[in-house]
Formats: C-alpha cells, sequence, structure tokens
C-alpha cells in the first residue's frame, strides 16, 4: 500500500536526487501503511487490519502469560517474544501519536540540506573554492551510509522473520514424520488459542493472525528503527558539513592581506554557519 498512500505529498530532492534521507525514511514509514500530514497521521486500511491482528494477537500473548506461571519454559517462551512484541506496540503508539513532531524532524532535514545545496545568490565574491563539490561529496557518503545501514537492517529482520515463521511448522512436520502423532497443531507465536479446539477453520483464522501481527511487527520496527538511525546519520553528517563550512570561513588561506572582499566573505559564511548551527540544534 506504499504507492497509494503516497498520493500528491511530494518528497524533498537533493541535487535532483530523489533517494535523500528524508525520501529514505519517509519510505520505510509508508511501508507500514502510515502517512504524516500536517494535522493527522493517515492509516492505510490494509494496514488497520494489520494493526488490528497485531494488536489482537498481542493481547492474546498477554493472556497465554498470565496462565503460564506455573510452568517455567513456557513462562519464558512467552515472555522472550512478549517483549519483542511489546516493543513493537510501543514503537507503533510512537509513530501515530506524535507523528507531527516526526514530521517536524523530517521537514528539518529537507531544509537542512536544501540550504547546503542552494544557499541562494551569493553576495561577495566567491574565491573559486568549489565548495559545492564538496558539499554533493559529504552529503552523497552519509546518504550512502544509510542505505548500507538499511540493507543490513532490512536483511536481519528478514531473515529473522523467515526462520521464526516457518520453524514452527517445520518442526511439527518432522515431528510428524518421527512418529510423534501427539504433537498440537504449530503456532508462530506462544498465545492462548481458542479456535483451536473448535475445527480446523479457527486453527486456520489464528494462524492468519499470528502471520499478520508478525509480519507488521516486523514492519513497524524497520520503519522505527531506521528512522531513529536515519536521523542520527544526518545529525552527524550535517555537524562534519558544519566543520568543513566553520574552517572555509576564512578560504585556503592563499591571501593574507585584510581585503574588504575577503570580510564580506567571512561575515556571510559566519552568518550561514550560524543559520546551519541553529536549525541543528
Amino acid at each position: 500500500f506504499r504507492k497509494s498512500l503516497r498520493g500528491s505529498q511530494e518528497e524533498p530532492r537533493a541535487n535532483g536526487k530523489s533517494e535523500n534521507v528524508r525520501f529514505l525514511i519517509n519510505s520505510h514509514i509508508l511501508h507500514c501503511g502510515l502517512r504524516f500530514n500536517e494535522t493527522n497521521c493517515h492509516t492505510h486500511y490494509i494496514a488497520k487490519v494489520a494493526i488490528f491482528c497485531f494488536i489482537v494477537t498481542y493481547m492474546l500473548q498477554v493472556m497465554e502469560l498470565y496462565w503460564s506461571k506455573g510452568d517455567q519454559e513456557k513462562l519464558f517462551e512467552c515472555f522472550s517474544i512478549l517483549s519483542f512484541c511489546g516493543m513493537g506496540v510501543m514503537k507503533l503508539v510512537i509513530l501515530r501519536v506524535y507523528h507531527q513532531r516526526w514530521r517536524f524532524l523530517l521537514n528539518q532535514v529537507s531544509i537542512l540540506e536544501n540550504r547546503h545545496l542552494d544557499p541562494g545568490p551569493l553576495s561577495y565574491d566567491s574565491d573559486n573554492d568549489n565548495d559545492d563539490n564538496e558539499i554533493v561529496t559529504f552529503i552523497t557518503k552519509y546518504t550512502d551510509k544509510f542505505k548500507r545501514t538499511s540493507s543490513i537492517l532490512i536483511k536481519m529482520y528478514a531473515s529473522t522473520l523467515v526462520i521464526y515463521v516457518l520453524s514452527p511448522f517445520v518442526e511439527y512436520i518432522f515431528r510428524q514424520f518421527r512418529g510423534d502423532l501427539n504433537i498440537a497443531y504449530p503456532h508462530i507465536l506462544p498465545a492462548w488459542t481458542p479456535l483451536d479446539e473448535f475445527s480446523v477453520t479457527g486453527y486456520l483464522i489464528m494462524v492468519s493472525f499470528e502471520t499478520v501481527a508478525c509480519i507488521y511487527c516486523v514492519f513497524v520496527h524497520v520503519a522505527f528503527d531506521l528512522t531513529c538511525v536515519g536521523l542520527m546519520i544526518f545529525a552527524c553528517g550535517q555537524f562534519y558539513l558544519l566543520r568543513y563550512r566553520s574552517e572555509r570561513i576564512g578560504g585556503k588561506g592563499r591571501i593574507c592581506r585584510l581585503l574588504k572582499s575577503t570580510e564580506v566573505r567571512a561575515h556571510y559564511r559566519i552568518v550561514f554557519c550560524h543559520g546551519i548551527h541553529v536549525l541543528l540544534v
């Protein structure tokens, strides 16, 4: 549902490139079915179904945890999975409730990059330092770093999800093959499953809920974690850019004489660096 959510929402483009940090972060949030508008957080209807399955399954896990107090092995299994799903619920709530703050941070990302890439008309004679190429290089470096981090994190979550979802069914088939006919139906999550006692249809409904809950939980974890990581990588890159620009306030030092043009240039760069620092802080 990412394409249908994008709609008329325009992403800022850095130096003509579509894949800047803001765009990459927003794409992961769209994968969760969320879109940060000016006044609210719009949720796609498919995401609403996934959230419903996620919350219901989480509540069933809590009930199973309560009823497993006498079985330490079962209790540990329920608690370990419940903690991961609980963090997913917390991250989803934070994304939805504080959507205006997230939108503000993402807007600041666009503003800062645009200030560096398009500072406006110069009010002084340029010293031909080719700063524009250096700025683009710095932005490309931290953007590529975020892409690599995203790729690694997504692969980790995806491989864990596939193994975790398939392992109960593989174990069930293996034990059936070994002749263990008393094993219960496999479940992905350790949750209370009252529908298993009625029919196979009830079991399939519960497994469907668990599957959707697992997949959406991973999507939420990926979106939240990459949003935080992306903002931190962006902030580090911007402070590095600020240091680079601060070091260039006086130029390259080729001309050591006091000239009116160098004073105007230094004043402009001081004001520019101060403005960037204010936006960062």
